[in-house]
């Protein structure tokens, strides 16, 4: 990961990070379909980057520390 996140490439762990944080929107909309929810990605250096990517993804806010950049895996995904 680490790799592929200094040539820019998109990590292959992103798409596990972006169906976990979908799943867990899916799990609160089925059982309290009657809340409004706002989430927040978080993590920590190498989940950072998928906070980031995520909150990019699904329009959210998110918090990170330590992160190493996401901006040109960003770049490349659009």
């Amino acid at each position: 990961n680490n790799l592929e996140i200094y040539r820019g490439a998109k990590p292959q762990a992103l798409l596990c990070a972006k169906n976990f944080s979908e799943n867990v929107r899916n799990y609160f909309k089925q059982a309290f379909p009657s809340e409004d929810y706002n989430y927040t990605e978080t993590g920590h250096s190498l989940g950072a980057i998928y906070a980031e990517l995520n909150a990019q993804h699904f329009t959210c806010k998110a918090i990170t520390f330590d992160s190493p950049g996401s901006l040109p895996i960003f770049q490349g995904l659009n």
